[in-house]
Parts: C-alpha cells; sequence; structure tokens
C-alpha cells in the first residue's frame, strides 16, 4: 500500500465543511469523505477532515486488497481441488506443498487485512470521539469567557 501515498489528492471545502481525499491504486481511484457537522463548523479544520479522509479512503484500498486476495484464494483452492482429486496427485509433492503453501499466505494476508480494517475504522471512530469531547470544552470555555465579560 506504500504506493497508496504517493498519490493523494485532497479537495477541502470551507464553505460546506467537506473534505475528499482520493487515492490511485493499482489503476482505480479510491476516496474518503470527511463532512464536519453543522454543530462544529466554528472549529471547521482542514487538517481533521484531511485526517479523516485519509482514513476512510485507507479502509477503502485495504477492502479492495482483501477482495483481489480472496479472488486469488478461491483459484488457488479451485486449482489445488482439481489436483487434490487427480489419481496421480502425491500430497509431498513440490507443487502440492507450494500450492498449499500460497493458500495459507493469502489466508494469512487475508486475516491480517481484515485486522488492519477493523483498526483502521476504530481509529476513526475515536479520533471523531475526541475532537468531539475537545469541542464540547472548548465550547464550555469559551461560554464561561464569555459570561465573564
Amino acid at each position: 500500500m506504500k504506493e497508496v501515498y504517493k498519490n493523494l489528492e485532497f479537495n477541502f471545502d470551507e464553505e460546506n465543511g467537506t473534505t475528499i481525499c482520493v487515492m490511485k491504486y493499482d489503476n482505480r481511484d479510491f476516496m474518503g469523505t470527511a463532512v464536519c457537522a453543522p454543530e462544529d463548523m466554528d472549529y471547521l479544520s482542514k487538517k481533521t477532515g484531511q485526517e479523516i479522509a485519509f482514513n476512510r479512503a485507507s479502509v477503502e484500498v485495504l477492502k479492495y486488497d482483501k477482495f483481489c486476495l480472496t479472488q486469488e484464494l478461491k483459484g488457488l483452492k479451485s486449482l489445488y481441488y482439481s489436483i487434490k482429486h487427480s489419481k496421480k496427485y502425491n500430497p509431498k509433492s513440490y507443487e502440492a506443498i507450494m500450492l498449499r503453501h500460497q493458500m495459507n499466505m493469502r489466508e494469512n494476508d487475508i486475516a491480517q487485512l481484515k485486522v488492519d480494517i477493523k483498526t483502521t475504522q476504530q481509529y476513526i471512530k475515536n479520533y471523531i470521539n475526541q475532537k468531539d469531547k475537545a469541542y464540547k470544552i472548548w465550547r464550555k470555555l469559551k461560554k464561561e469567557q464569555d459570561n465573564t465579560n
């Protein structure tokens, strides 16, 4: 996924509080969007929008990678099934061993991508929650300051 970080485009629309991140990966465009909540427009931040949009686009790339690996695994399993039911099948042959190894590698990669997707989604959720807490504190402090003046 390293190639993705070289192919980023951000579009920040300050008027409606929207940030879009486009990642170009594997000749495809993956998009993540962040929209500022109307009640948070007083704390609109380009950096915050970029962080959220970037991570949402990253999730889409991870899902795409998972899909591609799942398709590869299906093909390998189909091939293995065909070979396994051959009269000349030898489970100790180099080909059979390597095929099982490739299937195992894809399964491990898919499992890791599932973890990465879930971790990134949780990161986004936590990031937004932390920002929301900060905004509430800032509003409270501002209200207290306005009341003292």
